[in-house]
């Protein structure tokens, strides 16, 4: 709902109501829009995204865990995306995986317009853009940290979010979508221009995860290599479509998903927009 409603039932094999619908189990902060649940069955975790808690502007992401048995609220968490000006750059997460040590989130992060405010219905408010915020949207400087590339109105980068199952951040990352020949450093022709974003995020059998990834041009998948791999400050070792498209196609197809363009991830760059 637009007051950022969640609600919770479960039903049995039968289709009968065994957990009746729990309101607002989010606290209103957030849109919920995907759940996915651990491997004992124990507890759910949903995702989303709102307004700060506190500053009350902007989206950033949300992760509340539900126990499964009565429908209880645990916890609700809220993460800080890719940076940048809040009023200007949103942070959406649209897909939830249960992974053997946490929960990876798929997001976008990037300028959503450059309205005066959100919903833009002429009342100032906390989301209300200054002269100059609203020259800096046009600018596509969303993000005025020293590196940060300038990208336009709805020119997203996909953002991808692991906490562990307490809700504490492991790790996050920005990475950005080239087309095929595009210079590999930020600001160069098709690097800026491309948008990328996380729809849903899907554990995978060796231990990683794929994200299905909705393209400015199409759709593309993002497939990581098995658990294990060093997440750290380090950029992640993963599979492309450049050095691997016979892998990432065949992954695709056990999804019944079709590889038609891909994502790059040769070149990952931290909390840069």
């Amino acid at each position: 709902s637009n007051a950022g409603q969640c609600s919770y039932a479960t039903l049995d094999s039968t289709g009968a109501v065994s957990v009746a619908p729990k309101f607002r189990v989010n606290k209103n902060l957030y849109e919920c829009t995907d759940m996915n649940v651990d491997s004992t069955g124990t507890y759910a975790y949903t995702t989303g995204h709102g307004h700060d808690p506190v500053a009350k502007i902007g989206y950033k992401p949300f992760v509340t865990k539900i126990k499964i048995a009565d429908g209880a609220e645990v916890w609700t968490k809220s993460y800080e995306g890719g940076g940048g000006n809040p009023k200007l750059i949103f942070n959406e997460c649209f897909g939830i995986a249960t992974m053997a040590d946490g929960l990876v989130m798929s997001c976008g992060t990037g300028i959503e317009d450059c309205k005066k405010a959100m919903g833009d219905d002429g009342k100032a408010t906390k989301s209300t853009k200054s002269a100059r915020e609203l020259a800096d949207c046009k600018a596509g400087k969303g993000d005025l940290r020293q590196g940060a590339v300038a990208r336009a109105a709805a020119i997203w980068q996909l953002l991808v979010i692991k906490v562990d199952f307490d809700g504490t951040l492991k790790w996050k990352q920005v990475m950005s979508y080239k087309k095929k020949g595009a210079e590999d450093k930020p600001g160069a022709k098709g690097f800026a221009a491309d948008s990328s974003g996380g729809e849903w995020a899907i554990a995978t059998k060796d231990g990683g995860f794929a994200i299905v990834a909705d393209q400015q041009n199409g759709s593309g998948v993002m497939k990581s290599k098995a658990a294990g791999q060093n997440w750290g400050a380090n950029a992640p070792s993963v599979s492309t479509c450049k050095d691997d498209h016979a892998a990432l196609s065949a992954e695709a197809a056990k999804l019944n998903l079709q590889v038609t363009s891909c994502l790059d991830l040769a070149d990952f760059f931290k909390g840069n927009h």
